[in-house]
């Protein structure tokens, strides 16, 4: 492969032996397939001259949400200007050792990532460009396009990493779930520690796990207490997935959760979820308890006829009460279909459910849509509640939602409550509800506030 140094605009490759190449219609660079090919040619050609390279794989910072709440043609346009940035980064980049015998490649893998091979390259060199794309993406805000965006590189080294292209690509991926772990917008360069993450967190891997672990029964909810502000008294209990491992460990669901929605499985989740926790309410029921639960829906069930046939069923046979059950669904997942947002709280409501709209605030947070959807309750994202106490804005904010609710009928809670001067705060604000560590962690079982208010 060849570089022609004459031209600065375009990578130049040999392609002769390529005759299958095609290219991405959005972002214009190679489809996953014609990367992983020429990746594994370059490899085989570094490997017989005991040559070098860098891998970045690179992640789109929540580009899941961006496309839930400005659409798909807004996150097609970003990819392309984002391919276009880290295309021309690493020509730049190239040009700076123009005596490199071999190009770079820079490829579209799919969904929200892209990678880029670097051969003949070092460590050193790697770690540099990949921090170079970072952070002109970081300070680059695209024309047209309502949002500013991130990313997270994985780095991996050839041969040092990884002497075939498969096992390169795992270790880089597991990098790459160590840089989103620290909360996206950083790089990260593989090292010995994380090869428990690179056997926890392959993606393949999890699929499976996942599965298994919906076919053997070992996906369960926990309950979270939700406190009252008027009465001091539980008024009902979040039920958040909980995920047992092959070795008895119970797993958070930011450990598996980011996974299930990659692979379409978290549906299942829900529905496993629902079912169980309808199950509860109702056994409960017959005990003499009558307790009220919340269950979390994801985006895409609100368009699914399927899925509404299957809670209509659910109530039927479960025999739990519909006016005990509440369906939490994100603000930005109803907005972004809100049709079919508020046909599917129709159907429930008409049976008795009642809805709560969850992270309210972080979206597009109008009044106008809560008037439409008419949801029950609305859940104020924590990102305002962590600060309350030294944030004045903040304190603003969850006046203004509190007082428009209240105007609407609608009841208000906060959560990520963790301290009780955010408590007062939020019982002077006129919050209804409150929920976070202060009152109580998800348990396997009901419990008891963990703080009595006075």
């Amino acid at each position: 492969m060849k570089r022609n140094i004459n031209n600065p605009s375009s990578q130049q490759y040999n392609f002769e032996n390529f005759t299958s190449l095609s290219c991405d219609m959005i972002t214009k660079l190679v489809n996953r397939t014609c990367f992983m090919e020429l990746f594994k040619n370059l490899t085989s050609q570094a490997d017989t001259s005991n040559q070098t390279g860098v891998f970045l794989l690179i992640n789109v910072d929540e580009f899941r949400s961006i496309n839930d709440i400005y659409g798909h043609s807004v996150g097609d346009e970003l990819l392309h200007r984002l391919a276009v940035l880290i295309q021309d980064t690493v020509i730049n980049f190239d040009l700076i050792k123009y005596y490199t015998s071999s190009a770079s490649i820079v490829g579209y893998l799919g969904s929200d990532e892209f990678g880029v091979f670097l051969p003949e390259r070092n460590k050193e060199e790697g770690i540099r460009l990949a921090e170079e794309i970072r952070q002109k993406i970081e300070k680059t805000h695209f024309a047209g396009i309502p949002i500013s965006s991130t990313v997270s590189i994985g780095i991996g080294i050839y041969p040092e990493h990884g002497s075939s292209t498969s096992e390169l690509l795992t270790k880089t991926d597991a990098a790459l779930y160590r840089a989103k772990e620290k909360k996206g917008n950083c790089c990260h360069l593989y090292l010995s520690e994380d090869r428990v993450l690179e056997q926890m967190h392959s993606r393949l891997e999890w699929k499976d796990r996942i599965k298994n672990a919906l076919e053997e029964d070992r996906i369960s909810p926990w309950f979270q207490p939700i406190l009252s502000l008027k009465d001091n008294q539980i008024h009902h209990y979040e039920a958040l997935a909980r995920m047992e491992d092959e070795n008895g460990e119970i797993l958070l669901p930011t450990t598996f959760i980011f996974m299930a929605e990659r692979f379409n499985l978290v549906d299942s989740i829900d529905r496993v979820i629902t079912k169980k926790t309808m199950e509860f309410q109702a056994k409960l029921s017959k005990e003499g308890s009558d307790l009220t639960f919340g269950m979390n829906l994801s985006g895409k069930d609100l368009e699914s006829r399927e899925l509404l046939s299957y809670l209509q069923s659910a109530l039927a046979s479960t025999g739990a009460d519909p006016s005990r059950l509440i369906f939490e669904i994100t603000e930005t997942a109803a907005v972004y279909n809100l049709d079919a947002a508020i046909k599917f709280i129709r159907e429930l409501q008409s049976l008795g459910c009642r809805f709560s709209l969850d992270d309210f605030g972080v979206g597009f947070t109008s009044f106008i849509y809560l008037r439409e959807m008419k949801v029950d309750f609305i859940k104020i994202d924590g990102s305002f509640i962590k600060q309350l106490h030294e944030n004045s804005y903040d304190q603003l904010f969850v006046k203004a939602m509190v007082d428009v609710a209240k105007g609407m009928g609608i009841k208000t809670i906060a959560e990520f409550v963790e301290t009780e001067e955010t408590m007062k705060i939020l019982k002077n604000l006129d919050v209804d509800y409150i929920q976070g560590f202060l009152i109580g962690k998800a348990e396997p079982q009901i419990q008891q506030p963990a703080i009595k208010i006075r």
